[in-house]
């Protein structure tokens, strides 16, 4: 179950697939159908305004505050038995039988899989300042990822030497990765940058490259 910030509605997930949302006094406002099994975890953004829900077909769904569908995440391989925003709203964390952590952006496009844990991740829970995100599982752990911008960006110009040198990149693109550090070992690295999100595109123009 899940409290809106505003504290005025519950959402709640339950086995038979749907979510509901009730208001204070218990009234049933909403039944939110579109899962196919068990509603394991529901949350909202911090803003309210967007609900997720995780369930064991495998995927996350957000919902917007009136009940709307608005998107279907699939990636897991396994039962979703919890999800957690972000603190600023942005990312959003999915734990699952499949033994990983999924990073997600608000527009459902899937981030980062975190790996580590060797059995069920049964809870994700953000840091109140989104720094570090931790995760428990089945496995008698309990994992904590520290997220570092700085260092996805040095990653990601890494990642993009070969297409940085070709002669035929933009020289708009190559002046992204002037000045960066080499990238550092850490465990997960949300996207929440404007470079971050010009890098992304660099990623698109890439692959473009790479199949033409």
């Amino acid at each position: 179950m899940s409290f809106s910030p505003d504290g005025q509605t519950l959402a709640s997930g339950s086995e038979d697939g749907t979510v509901k949302l009730w208001d204070r006094s218990g009234r049933e406002l909403q039944t939110l159908e579109g899962h196919s099994g068990w509603v394991w975890s529901v949350s909202f953004s911090p803003d309210g305004q967007t609900l997720a829900s995780g369930s064991s077909d495998g995927t996350v769904k957000l919902w917007d505050r009136s009940g709307r569908e608005l998107q279907t995440l699939e990636g897991h391989t396994g039962t979703v038995s919890s999800v957690s925003f972000s603190p600023d709203g942005q990312t959003l964390a999915s734990g699952s039988s499949d033994g990983t952590v999924k990073l997600w952006d608000r527009s459902g496009r899937e981030l980062q899989t975190l790996e580590g844990h060797t059995d069920w991740v049964w809870s994700v829970s953000f840091s109140p300042d989104g720094q570090t995100l931790a995760s428990g599982s089945d496995d008698g752990t309990v994992i904590l990822w520290n997220f570092d911008l700085d260092n996805l960006i040095a990653r990601s110009c890494d990642w993009l030497s070969d297409y940085m040198a070709n002669p035929a990149t933009p020289p708009e693109e190559k002046a992204l990765c002037d000045d960066v550090l080499s990238p550092s070992p850490l465990s997960a690295v949300p996207v929440q940058s404007s470079l971050a999100s010009q890098l992304q595109g660099v990623w698109s123009d890439m692959r473009e490259w790479l199949g033409g």
